[in-house]
Order: structure tokens, then sequence, then C-alpha cells
């Protein structure tokens, strides 16, 4: 499994972990010829560095150019072994770099956003990344209220910690197939490019996936594309327009060639429960279907003990089979149709994480 910041293709940004080691950095080393030094016994034959700017802009430089080069591990192992950085904000934020997860592991996103249990999409999404597996789409299915649309987050993480764009559409956002191609083109700066409707749709629908695959490649950008609400409302009719899905499928077909999968993953939500198109071969999709009883007093338990794992905090056993099975309890005797045992049992381990302190 790579290494979601020294094998980046770029300094992520979005991670805390990078933007805090980017800050102690240029607040405990500021003169431009101590960057450079460290900079350069990090690797070889690397960039130079513009030091007639501030630290930060000169640390940022650093940051991003070792990335780029593959020599960032370096820079980090040498911080670790420098005598006047030896003060814990340093090296801890160093540490937190050297021991970042990987998103496909991680269970805490963000404040809000937590990921329980979801092994088997964990596991379809390190095929997806991977440029050798030929998997490269997810169809996301299950009932209502069972978490389809959560895995998005994992997915939205994954395609950033690859420097790639992630997109996420859905009923509110796009209406109409055009509306999706234009959002498409739009995000790649590319909104010029959509070809013309002189054809059939599916005609159309082919070559514009043509056009996105040269769009993508001339910048050298790849895509992650997450389609919502491809599937029945509640009352059974559509939630989008059938031709979004059309474009959808015509889409993933593509990805039976190589040369289109190397730029983009797709990820079809709510996908409607019947047989894929024909055509469609095997090898390069794959489903993940999601139970509102999917979380268990088990997984509760498991996850608390880790956050209290990376809070060099300890509760007994008991306790914590007790603090998982109340969640549980109070998620299957209040869950309705207004609010879902997930959105119950989120609910309360965000709580019990602040009570905790901030999320790592």
């Amino acid at each position: 499994m790579s290494h979601p910041i020294f094998d980046a293709p770029s300094y992520p940004w979005h991670r805390p972990e990078a933007v805090r080691l980017h800050q102690v950095l240029y607040q405990a080393v500021t003169n431009p010829n101590r960057i450079d030094t460290l900079y350069k016994s990090s690797g070889q034959n690397l960039p130079p560095l513009a030091l007639n700017t501030s630290p930060d802009e000169i640390w940022k430089q650093a940051l991003e150019k070792l990335t780029t080069s593959g020599a960032l591990q370096r820079l980090c192992q040498r911080l670790q072994n420098t005598g006047d950085l030896q003060n814990e904000t340093i090296q801890r934020a160093i540490d937190d770099v050297i021991n970042a997860e990987p998103a496909v592991v991680k269970q805490v996103l963000s404040d809000s956003v937590l990921v329980l249990d979801r092994m088997v999409l964990r596991g379809q999404l390190e095929k997806l990344e991977s440029d050798d597996d030929p998997i490269k789409v997810i169809l996301v299915r299950g009932g209502p209220a069972s978490g389809k649309s959560h895995g998005r987050y994992l997915f939205e993480r994954m395609a950033k910690d690859r420097g790639a764009i992630a997109v996420y559409l859905c009923d509110g956002i796009v209406a109409t197939v055009d509306e999706l191609v234009e959002e498409l083109f739009s995000n790649l700066g590319a909104l010029e490019e959509v070809p013309e409707r002189l054809t059939t749709e599916s005609a159309w629908y082919r070559k514009v996936c043509v056009k996105l695959k040269e769009v993508a490649m001339a910048k050298e950008t790849p895509m992650w594309i997450a389609v919502d609400d491809l599937g029945p409302a509640p009352d059974g009719g559509p939630l989008l327009d059938t031709a979004i899905r059309e474009f959808c499928e015509q889409f993933a077909l593509n990805m039976m060639n190589p040369a289109f999968r190397q730029w983009f993953r797709l990820m079809l939500i709510h996908y409607p429960d019947t047989p894929v198109p024909t055509r469609w071969k095997r090898d390069f999709w794959t489903e993940d279907r999601t139970d509102s009883a999917d979380i268990k007093a088990e997984h509760i338990q498991a996850f608390l003990r880790s956050m209290l794992e990376k809070r060099s905090l300890t509760i007994l056993d008991d306790e914590l089979a007790k603090e998982a099975n109340l969640v549980i309890m109070n998620a299957d005797s209040h869950s309705d149709e207004q609010v879902p045992r997930l959105r119950l049992i989120h609910d309360a381990l965000v709580e019990k994480l602040a009570s905790l302190g901030s999320v790592p």
C-alpha cells in the first residue's frame, strides 16, 4: 500500500498532517540558507529554490519539490535526527507525517465524517486505486438509509491522495445528461471542449468519452467521478433522468480500454438492482452492497479503542463494551424513517469524539 504523503504525486495540502509539517518548519527554521541546506541534503539533482522570499514560501517550494522528486521521506528522516529540532512540537508533526494513514484505512475523515465497517468497500477501493488492476468501476447498491452515499467520502479522499480531481454529482446538482457532461468538462477546465450534439445519443456519449480522455491526457489530470441517485425514488419513479445512467454506463464501458481507465475512476451510487448492460465485462467493475444493520457493537468497540489509543488513553474492555452496546441499543430503539439507525450511531460517535478532544 502506497504512503499517502511520501508517494503522493504532489504535496498533499488537503491533509492536515502535511499542512502542520509546513507550519512548524517555517516557524522553526527561518534562515533561507539553512532551509536550502536541509533541502539539498535530502535528495540528488533537485531543482533550485527561490530563496529571496519568506520562510513559509521557501518551505512551501521545498516540500512540493521534494514530494515530486520522491525525496520527502529523506527530509523527514533528516529532521528526526537534527539536534536543534528535537522539540516535541516539531517531532510530533514529523511523526504524524511518517505515520499518516492511507485514506482507505482511515475511520475518521473529519470532525463530522466517520466511516465504519466498510471493509468490502475498502478492499474494492484498493483495487480501484491500483493502476495494475482492471477494476475501475464500483456499483453501490443497498436499501434505504443503509449508507450507500457515505462511501463517497472515502472515494473522494483517495482521489485527493492520488492527486486526482474528485467529482460528486447527484439529484439537485445535475438534472440532465447535458448538465452532467458540462460538469465533467468544467472540472477539467475545458468547458469549451464539450462535443456538439450532431449524432445519436449513444454516438454522442461515445464522443464525449473520447474527448474527456483527450482533455485529461493533455492536462495530465486524472478524475474520480461519483454519480449518486441513479436508482428509483421511494415512489418508484427515477431520481435522475435515466439518460444520465445511460451515459454513465457508456462511460463505464470505456474502462475496458487501458488508455481510458488510466485517467478515470467511477462510482455509481444507488445503482438499480437490475442486470448490468450486456456489453459489460465482469473484469472492470465490482459491487458494494450496504445494509443498515452492518454496524454492530464490536465495530463500535474497536473504533473507540482505536481513538483512545491515539490519545494515549485507556479504558477497560468491559467499559468499552458497555459504551459500544449503549450506542447500538440507543440506535436500534430510536431509529425510524426520520432519523435512520446509521445517523444515530454516527452522531453518538461524533459526540464521543468531541468529549475525547479534537479528531486526530
